[in-house]
């Protein structure tokens, strides 16, 4: 309903309130349509991890409209949630070692590295998943990012019929 003011993960049973375990508030990227979270949390807290595997923690986000939560969603494991794409549709996780995209952040050119790919089609995709550009890039050249908002997106490259993907950000 408007501008994220706040976003946490809390300890309590599905329709019970609980405390703050986590500030999720900092790992937000402002996006001109949407505020993406992306970060990793490490679990060392031995109670915090039976809390999680027990469906015992729930994300909460704030807005200005509902300073005490607009969103909640329990964290479940063996939700059907868990057999959803980590990322959206069509991005592949895992990356060549001779396939690279520089610098990452960038305020406005990538220049991308191919390995012994002499040239490979690309997609470039937000994190909605739509595709913001796309064609055929030679190794060693550059893909311009100027125009686009700050954030994230995912460089989609197809090299020699091998799909790799790469999170990019946009500053």
């Amino acid at each position: 309903s408007g501008p994220l003011t706040g976003a946490h993960i809390h300890t309590a049973a599905r329709g019970n309130d609980g405390p703050v375990r986590f500030n999720l508030s900092d790992v937000f990227v402002k996006n001109a349509n949407y505020d993406l979270a992306m970060g990793t949390i490490y679990l060392l807290d031995a109670q915090i991890k039976e809390d999680l595997r027990n469906n015992l923690m729930y994300v909460n986000v704030h807005t200005d409209k509902y300073p005490n939560g607009e969103a909640r969603g329990q964290i479940e494991r063996n939700s059907p949630c868990a057999d959803a794409p980590a990322l959206p549709s069509g991005i592949a996780s895992s990356l060549r070692e001779d396939f690279a995209a520089y610098p990452n952040p960038s305020s406005g050119k990538l220049f991308i590295q191919l390995g012994d790919a002499a040239q490979a089609n690309y997609r470039l995709i937000d994190a909605m998943g739509k595709t913001l550009g796309s064609g055929t890039i030679q190794n060693g050249t550059s893909l311009s990012l100027e125009g686009l908002n700050n954030g994230i997106y995912f460089l989609r490259v197809d090299m020699d019929g091998e799909v790799q993907t790469l999170k990019i950000q946009k500053q």
